[in-house]
């Protein structure tokens, strides 16, 4: 007898603990899944590539005693050490004249920014036992800000005779785990002069050299998971068309979790690689490739492969497999521009001591005509034509030689020289040599060895000879080829 009533105490107060429970507005986490349905939830996973919708949902359809709803609101705290509760959203059946809020879920002042209203009021029966009220927003836009405690705040009119005004509350807090995001990347050429040079990225890193080493850092952001994320490496086979295999550096170095915002952590990891001849002779289709990526082992979760960190070489054997045309990406490319100035600077500084040497010393070979006023003849030197006029010009031109016989009278000193001037009035008569005896004819003719048809060409008005045409230098005008005496050098010094 006495069992019996012990037991019948503890079922009623076991009731009477679920009524009082289920007896107020109800509060729900919710993931709506963009491929359609919803899940339940108590804590949720940030993923910024995510297009799916969280939602916070109160609910007053358990609520006891209930005659007719007065205000319901969503409300939360700004952030977690927060005493009280701000409103989200809001939804009242009093005033009826504001028609934007009567009987209307919107969002309050104080919501911020991201959030979206949700509910409605239920207006088929008389108390509006189904109504809801609730906010959503994109799971890629929460952060670590959003894990905080939110709360459901019914007030309402209880049932006659007396209809007491009473208040239910619940509250509930979300847990946000955010998932790893970016990585960044840099790469540093080990084997530079000052010991350490960072690399320009591209899709390709080059150039890299047979012997070099590099240095990979991938800066990843951990999310919320700095006691369980690892960042893995993989690299490529050498066997064209293979996927990806493991890659552990015995020299890698793995930062401290450093905390950014919230609960929000980064991580650096770094791993070197010796650059060798295998990887040099890899094609196009198969370059020296890194990749780094975060794990997070609890849940079997990795980074998506557009989220992850790559690394691309194109390594040369020896400095000159290919010249660097580009700007400097790996530290040592800078020798070949090098090269390029030394050997420059060597032609530039040969061509000016050509200059100088023919300035200080070819003057002095050229100047065989300055000074006197009488011709000399040197018929194994060539010849020689000395004017006393100042010298502005000296002209060298190789002559077919005339015949030494007559060379001497052709040149006499004192009067014009009749074999490289004009015709004078007195004589028209041509000079021509015979071949048969050697002889030097006054015909009243220039040297032949200098003739053609067109005498003016090569003659100026005031009596010099004018070199403007020297093909038909040496050239026997009466046999119709040239000579086979020695070629004469006659320097000619024009004056003012």
């Amino acid at each position: 007898m006495e069992r019996t009533l012990l037991f019948s105490c503890i079922l009623w107060i076991a009731i009477s603990y679920a009524n009082s429970q289920d007896n107020g507005p109800q509060i729900d986490f919710q993931r709506i899944l963009e491929a359609g349905g919803s899940q339940a939830i108590d804590k949720i996973q940030v993923d910024s590539s995510s297009t799916d919708t969280f939602q916070v949902m109160c609910r007053v359809n358990n609520v006891n005693q209930l005659f007719k709803i007065t205000t319901l609101k969503v409300q939360y705290k700004t952030s977690a050490n927060a005493q009280d509760f701000t409103d989200l959203a809001l939804l009242q059946n009093v005033d009826g004249i504001n028609v934007d809020t009567y009987r209307t879920p919107v969002l309050a002042s104080g919501a911020g920014s991201g959030w979206t209203v949700e509910g409605s009021f239920d207006t088929t029966s008389s108390n509006g036992r189904d109504s809801t009220l609730g906010v959503s927003r994109p799971v890629s836009s929460i952060t670590c800000s959003n894990a905080v405690e939110y709360r459901c705040n019914l007030s309402y009119t209880m049932p006659g005779p007396d209809y007491n005004s009473a208040t239910g509350m619940k509250s509930k807090e979300l847990d946000v785990q955010v998932l790893p995001t970016t990585i960044t990347r840099n790469v540093y050429n080990m084997s530079s002069l000052s010991g350490s040079l960072q690399v320009s990225l591209f899709d390709t890193i080059e150039p890299f050299y047979v012997g070099q080493t590099v240095k990979m850092e991938c800066l990843a952001n951990i999310g919320s998971y700095n006691g369980t994320a690892q960042i893995r490496w993989l690299k490529s086979n050498i066997v064209p068309g293979s996927p990806l295999a493991p890659y552990f550096s015995p020299d890698a170095v793995l930062g401290d979790p450093q905390s950014t915002v919230n609960c929000v952590y980064q991580q650096m990891d770094s791993v070197t690689y010796n650059m060798t001849a295998q990887d040099a002779g890899r094609t196009a289709e198969n370059r020296l490739h890194f990749q780094c990526y975060v794990y997070i082992p609890s849940m079997n979760w990795e980074s998506p492969e557009d989220d992850r960190g790559n690394f691309k070489f194109i390594v040369y054997s020896d400095a000159d497999s290919q010249p660097n045309t580009g700007p400097a990406t790996a530290g040592t490319s800078n020798i070949g521009a090098i090269i390029g100035g030394v050997i420059g600077g060597l032609v530039a500084i040969i061509i000016i001591c050509a200059l100088i040497w023919i300035l200080l010393y070819g003057r002095d070979r050229l100047n065989m005509c300055s000074g006197g006023d009488e011709y000399t003849t040197k018929e194994e030197q060539g010849l020689v034509i000395r004017m006393k006029n100042r010298t502005i010009v000296k002209t060298v031109i190789m002559l077919r030689s005339l015949p030494p016989g007559n060379l001497e009278e052709a040149l006499k000193t004192g009067h014009e020289n009749r074999g490289l001037d004009e015709p004078h009035e007195s004589s028209r008569h041509h000079h021509r040599y015979d071949n048969a005896n050697d002889g030097y004819e006054r015909n009243g003719r220039k040297n032949h060895a200098m003739d053609r048809d067109d005498d003016d060409d090569y003659h100026s008005r005031d009596g010099s000879p004018s070199f403007g045409h020297s093909n038909h230098m040496g050239i026997d005008p009466v046999h119709g080829s040239i000579g086979t005496g020695t070629m004469k050098i006659i320097c000619v010094n024009y004056g003012i």
